[in-house]
């Protein structure tokens, strides 16, 4: 990274930084060519590791690159607006954001058990605090992906 005075390196401040980005780009290789998608998310953080939780269809354009290449590459950020420190001189302007980009590995997930914990990592991010009886029978018709991070980097331009 060239500005390392930008640089957050702490596993604590990577995670507040995940936190508050609102939706995951992911980008995928279709044929040589980068494809991007946003996702809805939830995330884990155990033992220094970090674990996205997302859904989709089980067929379409996103479902086939993840199982042709599961290697992946991500992108988040969180704009927080213009910081206008000098009214008359805009080249003194910065922006105020979080980001965060990194690669890592996508799996499908398979089974009852890692569909109803990854559903509840993503429902969770989303303050639901009910039971999994709700969603329980719905996970079977939708598809569930874990993305192990292999690599991150985050920055922060004007806040943290």
């Amino acid at each position: 990274m060239r500005r390392k005075d930008k640089q957050i390196t702490e596993f604590s401040e990577i995670c507040a930084v995940i936190e508050k980005c609102p939706i995951l780009h992911l980008g995928l290789l279709d044929q040589g060519k980068p494809y991007i998608v946003p996702v809805n998310f939830g995330v884990s953080f155990e033992d220094q590791k970090i674990v996205f939780y997302f859904h989709g269809a089980p067929e379409g354009k996103k479902y086939t690159l993840m199982q042709q290449n599961s290697e992946v590459v991500f992108e988040a950020e969180y704009y927080n607006g213009v910081l206008r420190r000098d009214k008359d001189l805009p080249c003194k302007w910065t922006a105020s954001y979080v980001s965060m980009m990194g690669e890592g590995q996508v799996k499908i997930l398979e089974t009852q058990q890692e569909k109803t914990v990854a559903m509840q990592v993503i429902l969770e991010r989303h303050d639901y605090q009910g039971g999994t009886h709700v969603y329980g029978q719905a996970i079977s018709s939708i598809a569930l992906f874990a993305l192990e991070v292999d690599k991150i980097s985050c920055k922060a331009g004007g806040m943290v």
